[in-house]
């Protein structure tokens, strides 16, 4: 004997209800695991916190001014990320590989770093009052040992710049400068 339409309709009534009952117990488990999670949450924030605490006290005791730090670093961090910075950096890393080749090169290792720094000094007191020097003055003053020393300085310098020239070591050209209007 077959199943007349009502008991039909019925056992359809019943697996819908039977399939929400089902997903009503999936979202009460996850709400559980929720709730777990809530009724946790107090005491891993006071752990949290205490940690963070006694990181500030640590680092206060050896004369670190934590919040002083944090405020300097949101500071760089608004600095460095200025579109005129970031337009800088962009601009930088599309020659990377010449970007590259120039931090290869000893220019910044503390040797170079140092001549750099001595050369920036001799200029910027040298340009404070320049005196007036003739041919004569220039020859006098290439008798004196600290010109002689500069004067050996460059030479070396012309001859190795020369010789890299000339035998092709000298590294791959740079890149032309930009010529993007979005800088």
């Amino acid at each position: 004997m077959t199943a007349g339409p009502a008991a039909v309709g019925v056992e359809a009534r019943l697996r819908s209800v039977e399939e929400k009952l089902e997903r009503i117990e999936r979202v009460l488990g996850r709400l559980d695991a929720a709730l777990d999670v809530t009724e946790k949450l107090p005491a891993g924030l006071a752990v949290a916190t205490d940690s963070i605490d006694h990181l500030a006290r640590s680092l206060g005791e050896r004369g670190i001014d934590l919040e002083g730090r944090l405020v300097t670093l949101v500071h760089l961090v608004e600095r460095a990320t200025s579109p005129e910075v970031v337009a800088v950096l962009e601009e930088g890393l599309s020659h990377h590989a010449a970007v590259s080749r120039i931090l290869r090169s000893g220019a910044f290792d503390p040797p170079a770093l140092e001549i750099i720094n001595k050369l920036a000094t001799a200029l910027a007191g040298a340009a404070h009052d320049p005196p007036r020097v003739g041919l004569w003055g220039a020859m006098r003053a290439a008798g004196t040992a600290p010109v002689q020393h500069a004067l050996g300085f460059a030479v070396s310098l012309a001859a190795r710049f020369g010789q890299a020239l000339a035998d092709g070591s000298a590294a791959p050209a740079l890149p032309a400068p930009s010529t993007r209007g979005d800088t």
